[in-house]
């Protein structure tokens, strides 16, 4: 008898594990509240357009994952060049030397400020505590480097304050590193980065299609109303469908769902969760469609001026020019919010006129340029979410642990699109395998991710 296996979301993870076990004749049901597939990895469609999901930056760190993209992608993996400016009063600052320099592109006023704070904070700190990750930066980059740099992007994107944080307990002898850098490295380096040039959808679509050729079935606009438990196992999945209540029995449940989410069906209580900051941080959209190319060539720029409301934008265009219509533009502004924020008042036309006031003000481009705009509003999803928040957040790390006692439930939800495909890939081949202990010491959610 075949196993019978149903998947809870038609995102990154949930379509990769249903791939990885069609491949091998394993029937499955994927059950998708939205009327599309992808999740937060779905492309924008609008006009001649095809852009991704806010800002992505596609990691390829993890040899399954590469290996999943390139195999669905082929020639449309594009290579590109990330070009990552700092937007501070006015200015465009580069994130990385290679294009202007050590200096960056700084103004000689600027330059001089900062290097003036850097030498009175170096004397300033040997002989004061550091204590705060505040501290630590300071003492190393000056207040105004680490301002500009790394502290208010960072700050306003992770929504914690660097005075609350501890200092990082190694801390190194030099004073003098590279202190254009973040205050936490990451020792990943990728090599070369890679786009598809339909956008980030692009993999969903091809991941769709083939599950489709493969027999896989995907229920759109279905909603889970519950997981029916027999002792420490799933043994049905109740869902909504057509307005009619539906029932399937099941081997095996991958769920890609939101932690909260699936606690709540499998009656966990999720209260210990609820001050978490990572659940009470949302992300506000707002895309601009130019008539003309806009005039900087970055691919991305953090906000570091704390007099704008903007955190980030993505230039798709100059990540592929296949994602825009030729001669044209898109811009995608990011604001970081909490679930409690004044903007989600805000109407779509408000929230395009703030947009358009701020990006203005700071010379980006003209507003007789923009034929169109489009508003998404993710009040749940954490933009800056990590695997560190299981580390930082023991009740989630908690609601985790109590999830995983059921034996034949596989919980994919990850931070990254590539830990989520790997997820995803990895409870498939425990699936195939009969080996849930794989899959738990593999798809751990509180670590980097493998092959680092």
């Amino acid at each position: 008898m075949k196993k019978q296996v149903v998947i809870l979301g038609a995102g990154p993870a949930g379509l990769s594990a249903a791939y990885a076990l069609l491949k091998n004749n394993v029937p499955v049901t994927i059950i998708e509240r939205e009327n599309v597939a992808g999740g937060l990895m779905r492309s924008v469609k609008h006009s001649g357009f095809s852009v991704d999901f806010g800002y992505k930056h596609l990691y390829l760190r993890i040899p399954e994952v590469a290996a999943l993209w390139c195999e669905l992608l082929g020639s449309d993996f594009i290579r590109y060049i990330p070009r990552t400016g700092i937007l501070y009063q006015g200015k465009i600052i580069e994130k990385d030397k290679i294009f202007r320099g050590l200096l960056r592109g700084m103004s000689f006023s600027l330059l001089t400020q900062a290097t003036f704070r850097l030498v009175s904070d170096i004397i300033y700190y040997r002989h004061h505590a550091i204590s705060t990750l505040e501290d630590y930066a300071r003492s190393r980059r000056g207040a105004l480097f680490t301002e500009i740099f790394t502290q208010a992007f960072d700050e306003r994107f992770k929504g914690r304050k660097w005075s609350d944080l501890p200092a990082p307990e190694i801390q190194t002898g030099n004073v003098f590193p590279d202190f254009f850098q973040d205050a936490a490295k990451s020792t990943f380096i990728q090599p070369e980065w890679f786009h598809p040039a339909g956008g980030s959808g692009q993999i969903v679509e091809r991941l769709e299609e083939e599950i489709r050729i493969r027999g896989g079935n995907i229920m759109f606009n279905t909603n889970i109303t519950n997981l029916q438990t027999s002792g420490q196992k799933i043994a049905a999945v109740d869902f909504l469908c057509d307005g009619k209540t539906n029932k399937l029995q099941i081997d095996h449940v991958i769920s890609g769902i939101p932690i909260r989410s699936l606690a709540k069906l499998l009656k966990i209580p999720v209260e210990a969760t609820m001050q978490n900051l990572s659940f009470r941080r949302g992300v506000i959209l707002v895309y601009l469609f130019f008539n003309k190319p806009v005039d900087f060539p970055h691919s991305s720029i953090q906000v570091a001026d704390k007099n704008l409301r903007i955190g980030r934008i993505t230039n798709y265009g100059a990540i592929n020019h296949q994602m825009v219509p030729e001669g044209k533009s898109c811009l995608c502004i990011e604001y970081f919010t909490l679930q409690n924020d004044d903007l989600y008042h805000f109407s779509d036309k408000q929230l395009c006129d703030l947009t358009l006031v701020e990006c203005e003000k700071n010379k980006l481009f003209q507003r007789i340029s923009i034929d169109d705009y489009l508003v998404f509003r993710n009040r749940n999803s954490d933009p800056a979410a990590s695997w560190e928040d299981y580390i930082t957040e023991e009740s989630k790390m908690e609601l985790f642990r109590n999830i995983s006692t059921f034996s034949n439930l596989y919980q994919t939800n990850r931070t990254g699109t590539d830990r989520s495909t790997y997820a995803g890939l990895m409870a498939a081949e425990s699936v195939l395998n009969n080996n849930r202990f794989g899959f738990d010491i593999k798809a751990r959610p509180d670590v980097p991710a493998p092959r680092i």
